[in-house]
């Protein structure tokens, strides 16, 4: 087991896991965000960090680690420096792994809420409590400001 600051690889997936439900409810799935093109900033949101970690380990689960390994490696030797979509990937992993991913990436990658953890039946994800609109926004913008400074102020200094 990886030993990380702050615990174990696994339980650091595992946090992220049980904050599943709550990510996607302040930024939208992981494949696709509530937050609008222009909204930079909201390109660095905590679901796109420890959201797309987590189906990349959740189609590892799936697939098994040889297969997972050689869709990482393939991928970029397939589509580095061009262009390519998320249904793309979808493809690539299902004709990697000899079997359709469909369903199961589509759930991870655009559902509204978190799907069960193959191979992890005791994980569980922490409820969402129902917000107001304005309640929403200040979670997503206190998320962001408190995962992201860096890159905060690396935006503001172009906008001077």
């Amino acid at each position: 087991m990886i030993s990380l600051e702050g615990g174990s690889f696994e339980s650091q997936v595992r946090a992220a896991y049980a904050r599943g439900d709550q990510l996607r409810a302040a930024f939208g799935p992981v494949a696709a965000p509530i937050h609008g093109a222009d909204d930079i900033a909201s390109m660095f949101s905590p679901n796109v960090y420890e959201g797309g970690a987590l189906v990349l380990y959740a189609l590892r689960q799936v697939v098994g680690d040889p297969t997972f390994r050689t869709i990482e490696r393939a991928w970029p030797r397939r589509f580095g420096g061009g262009p390519a979509t998320t249904a793309d990937f979808i493809a690539f992993a299902s004709r990697i792994a000899h079997r359709d991913l469909t369903a199961f990436l589509t759930s991870w990658l655009y559902g509204t809420t978190t799907p069960p953890m193959p191979g992890h039946p005791d994980w569980t994800v922490d409820p969402v409590p129902a917000p107001t609109t304005a309640a929403a926004r200040s979670a997503r913008a206190g998320a962001r400001n408190a995962t992201a400074p860096g890159v905060q102020a690396f935006l503001r200094s172009f906008r001077r």
